[in-house]
């Protein structure tokens, strides 16, 4: 029972050190974000390749709903 005690209290006692820790990481995250973001720079965006994203998505439904029509088609 006094070692669940003393594991109980070492965890609690650290938790707030990674608490800090990952308001670090924050601080940085954020400046890097800020620093990004008001960058004046006007280029375009390069154009996406979200066209092949909506192909494979298109392709997996066709693929999705066509397998338990054959399915059932094959058992007659």
């Amino acid at each position: 029972m006094r070692q669940l005690l003393l594991a109980l209290a070492l965890l609690l006692t650290t938790l707030p050190a990674t608490a800090c820790l990952n308001d670090r990481q924050v601080l940085i995250a954020e400046n890097e974000f800020k620093s990004s973001y008001l960058k004046k720079d006007n280029e375009p965006a390069p154009p996406s390749r979200s066209m092949v994203g909506w192909i494979a998505l298109g392709a997996g439904s066709a693929l999705l709903f066509a397998t338990p029509l054959l399915l059932m088609k094959s058992k007659r």
